[in-house]
C-alpha cells in the first residue's frame, strides 16, 4: 500500500504501467485496487 499527502489545490493523479520485457507470461495489465480519499480540514 502506498499513501500520498496531496496539498490543497487542483491536481491530476495518474498511474502508469510499463511492461517488463524480461518475461512474456502473464497479463499485460496493471490494476488499482482501491482509492481512499480523506479530505483535510481547511
Amino acid at each position: 500500500m502506498l499513501t500520498f499527502a496531496i496539498p490543497v489545490s487542483a491536481h491530476r493523479v495518474t498511474w502508469t504501467y510499463t511492461k517488463n520485457g524480461a518475461a512474456a507470461a502473464g497479463l499485460d495489465a496493471g490494476w488499482v485496487r482501491k482509492i481512499i480519499y480523506y479530505p483535510q480540514s481547511p
